[in-house]
């Protein structure tokens, strides 16, 4: 049991060493992570609005180490949200929403998905279609709406988020850079990304 849960650790595990410096960067992306979803909470509260685990699941799937890695994932997710939901929205309406229809939906959202070279937002907005199409029948259209809508707000709040801890983030970068050199050897992982 030990040995099989050592041998899967050892494919997914990253080829880093867990440090004080990788440490305060995963305290860092908590700190980022609470901070965005409190913020959508929060908004999500004061309108009276449902929907706030997916603009919460969009911060999350968006957040990395870095601002253009975290806009890049934002972009794609809102093409890949919109992409779904319209196809699913429009399968629903003139087709209806059974089974055979929500694979037919699919297959046009990778066909589109292709033409429009988005291979990494394929899976993303065929689960959206699913998610759009599974909704109750007389609600997808507004479902649709709201998933886009939280998407867009949860994408939104993460890079604002992030935006905003940009000056903490360099400075315990340089705090982080200059209590290592002085304190231990250099690591072999030393300028790969965490």
């Amino acid at each position: 049991m030990i040995g099989a849960m050592a041998s899967i650790l050892s494919v997914i595990a990253a080829p880093r060493r867990t440090n004080r410096q990788s440490m305060m960067a995963a305290a860092f992306f908590a700190l980022e992570l609470a901070l965005a979803a409190t913020l959508i909470s929060s908004i999500y509260n004061f309108l009276g609005k449902p929907g706030s685990m997916w603009a919460i699941i969009s911060a999350v799937l968006v957040l990395y180490p870095g601002i253009n890695q975290s806009f890049s994932a934002a972009l794609l997710r809102i093409a890949a949200n919109l992409l779904g939901g319209l196809v699913g929205v429009a399968m629903a309406y003139c087709l209806g929403t059974d089974t055979p229809q929500v694979i037919f939906a699919l297959v046009i959202v990778i066909f589109i998905g292709e033409w429009l070279r988005m291979d990494l937002a394929l899976r993303t907005a065929c689960v959206a279609t699913i998610i759009v199409m599974c909704a109750n029948e007389h609600n997808f259209r507004l479902t649709a709406v709201e998933r886009i809508a939280a998407v867009i707000g949860g994408c939104i709040a993460a890079l604002a988020v992030q935006m905003a801890m940009r000056p903490i983030s360099r400075r315990l970068s340089y705090i982080a850079k200059t209590d290592l050199s002085a304190a231990s050897p250099p690591s072999p992982f030393a300028g790969s990304e965490n």
